[in-house]
């Protein structure tokens, strides 16, 4: 909702001077449209933001998958408004938005945002799992990989955004903390738990940018193949460089001859066999993560799968 004074403060984050858009928004009307098959209500902050990003006129409402931590509509099929239902995660995601896209990885652009909501471009492009798991994909996404890692951050750990980078540092070991989640994985295969906590997992070398969620369903696809975004951010944090790759990866065959995707994913991270290894053993966070009491989901159903095949060959 508008702020007393009845201004409400849009930041474009992609423009040149970085500068903030503010906007008159005392009484605007509440949208309402047919269009959404959820009865999606557009509240006054996001008629405004709508509009500064150049939508005067909502003809088309579409609620689109959009990550755990925010609602995400198509506007027009134009643009993507945001609502961040975690207080921080807005802040965190548009800042990770920007900075990938300085580096020059492909993200939405963000037109408007003020609180926890954001209006992004729409992005045109065929998601990465619904195309032929092949080596030249696999490649593709182990260059991205490559990308996203390239920045060192100062600290492993938790990030927030305010106004620059915060890092909230984890332990040099990551024993106690993964001990912790595993405690907490009461839905995992007996004998997982002490096949999770036999392993050593350090987490503060060299720390860089992790996205924390690099998977074929997060990357879009130009007809020629190469990565039209990279999205969903709202995991990003600051750790060893394979997290992504052991992410990616998970559900790669252990005892068989890697798959063409999966050499691919090598050849373009620049992942050997101990890279690849180091990535698996820091995935057991995730893995214990989703063995936690949880909704079923197909994702979940396959990382219990997973569980039982590691517990089977006593190896991860």
């Amino acid at each position: 909702m508008p702020d007393p004074s009845g201004l409400v403060r849009a930041r474009s984050l992609s423009s040149a001077n970085n500068s903030s858009k503010v906007f008159t928004a005392p009484h605007p009307p509440i949208l309402r449209t047919a269009a959404c098959n959820v009865g999606t209500v557009f509240q006054p902050v996001d008629v405004e933001l709508l509009r500064v990003a150049g939508i005067t006129r909502v003809e088309t409402v579409e609620p689109v998958s959009g990550g755990f931590v925010n609602e995400v509509f198509r506007v027009n099929n134009r643009v993507v408004l945001r609502r961040w239902t975690r207080p921080g995660a807005a802040q965190l995601e548009l800042a990770a938005i920007e900075e990938a896209g300085k580096d020059g990885i492909p993200v939405p652009e963000v037109l408007a945002a003020a609180g926890e909501r954001a209006v992004l471009s729409w992005v045109d492009g065929v998601r990465a799992d619904l195309v032929p798991q092949d080596r030249a994909l696999g490649r593709t996404l182990g260059e991205l990989i490559r990308k996203v890692t390239e920045r060192r951050r100062e600290a492993a750990g938790e990030l927030t955004w305010n106004r620059g980078w915060h890092v909230t540092p984890w332990p040099a070991a990551g024993t106690e903390m993964l001990a912790e989640l595993v405690a907490g994985a009461t839905d995992a295969p007996p004998g997982w738990a002490e096949l999770a906590r036999a392993h050593e997992v350090g987490l503060v070398t060299a720390p860089v940018r992790v996205h924390g969620d690099l998977n074929p369903k997060n990357v879009l696809l130009r007809p020629d193949g190469a990565v039209a975004a990279l999205l969903d951010w709202e995991f990003t944090f600051a750790g060893p460089r394979e997290t992504d790759l052991g992410n990616l990866l998970r559900f790669e065959p252990r005892d068989e001859p890697p798959t063409p995707f999966a050499l691919g994913v090598r050849e373009g991270a620049g992942a050997d066999d101990e890279a690849v290894q180091r990535g698996r053993e820091l995935d057991l966070f995730s893995l214990a993560q989703f063995l936690a009491p949880r909704k079923d989901t197909s994702v979940r159903r396959r990382v219990r799968a997973l569980a039982e095949h590691q517990v089977a060959t006593g190896r991860i």
